[in-house]
C-alpha cells in the first residue's frame, strides 16, 4: 500500500477515532466482524457507515461457517440495518466477499 498515496490504512476503534462523517469512498473490513462483541456490533457498523461518503461502498471479507463465522443472513441483516444495501456477493467454501453500497 505504500505506493498508493490516496490509500490510508487505519487501525483502531472506529467509535473513538473522531473520523468525520462522509470521509471515505471505500472501506474494507477483512475477517473482523466475527471477532466483535455481538452487543456492540450494530453500533460499530453504524459508526463505519457514518464515515462513508454518499454512494460509498463497504467491502466485507468474512468467514461464514461455524465455529468462527457469521451466517450470511445475519451479516445481511446487520448491514441492511445500517442503511447499506447489498450489491455484490462472491462465496467460496467458508468465506464470503460482500459489497454493500450506501443508500
Amino acid at each position: 500500500l505504500r505506493k498508493y498515496t490516496n490509500v490510508d490504512f487505519i487501525l483502531g476503534d472506529i467509535r473513538e477515532m473522531g473520523i468525520p462523517a462522509n470521509s471515505f469512498d471505500r472501506i474494507t473490513i477483512s475477517w473482523v466482524i466475527h471477532h466483535l462483541p455481538k452487543e456492540e456490533l450494530l453500533d460499530i457498523l453504524q459508526s463505519i457507515v457514518n464515515t462513508l461518503k454518499p454512494d460509498g461502498k463497504v467491502y466485507v471479507i468474512e468467514f461464514l461457517a461455524p465455529p468462527h463465522g457469521i451466517p450470511e443472513a445475519e451479516l445481511f441483516k446487520l448491514f441492511n440495518g445500517t442503511g447499506l444495501s447489498e450489491s455484490e456477493v462472491f462465496k467460496k467454501k467458508k468465506t464470503g466477499i460482500f459489497e454493500f453500497k450506501k443508500k
